[in-house]
């Protein structure tokens, strides 16, 4: 991972300010170095093409002025599409299919730094919720002092095949899920057996 530091929300008195923000979020795991070529070079794209529209056709203009400076700018934003891949969270409640989510116009993610600390299970003992533009972490479940807590990224067992949930996972997020529920296969809602 190219991040230089390790800064975390944890790091700055509260409240945090905007500064102290951008710096707990440009210090979050991109994994380009576990990347393709092809992702990177997809993200290189996407970045020279709105990097360069942002420069010409807004304020940035006027503060970026020396090629130096337009060249941090990219690779700013370089390293933002990175960040965003692994530690955006979406902005609904609940869990939904990714089917869903696509077809959801009001569907959104934003960087919540301290969400970004919480790793991941298909089984999670909390759960995100968003209420009035704040992102709540709620226990879902008893949770042993000095255990870890863990969130969903959005492919949990009740809704995903193991298959399907430790592939996405992968190629989102760059890890091999091993959580309980992926280590004892457990099952999809519907297959459970109704008395």
């Amino acid at each position: 991972d190219s991040n230089s530091t390790t800064t975390t929300v944890f790091d700055f008195e509260s409240p945090i300010s905007q500064i102290d923000l951008l710096c707990a979020i440009d210090a979050l795991a991109t994994n380009e170095s576990m990347r393709t070529q092809p992702d990177l070079f997809q993200r290189s794209g996407v970045v020279a093409i709105i990097g360069n529209l942002m420069i010409e056709h807004t304020e940035l203009s006027e503060v970026l002025k020396t090629d130096e400076d337009r060249d941090f700018f990219r690779r700013f934003l370089f390293k933002q599409t990175q960040i965003a891949a692994c530690n955006y969270h979406g902005l609904f409640n609940g869990v939904m299919r990714q089917s869903e989510l696509e077809s959801n116009p009001q569907y959104g993610s934003a960087s919540f730094p301290f969400c970004s600390l919480i790793n991941h299970s298909c089984a999670p003992n909390v759960v995100r919720v968003i209420h009035e533009g704040k992102n709540h972490v709620v226990v879902n479940r008893p949770i042993a002092a000095g255990e870890q807590l863990f969130d969903n990224y959005g492919f949990h067992h009740c809704l995903e095949k193991r298959s399907e949930r430790r592939l996405t996972l992968f190629k989102q997020y760059m890890f091999q899920c091993s959580c309980q529920a992926c280590e004892d296969d457990l099952p999809l809602y519907f297959d459970l057996p109704f008395t």
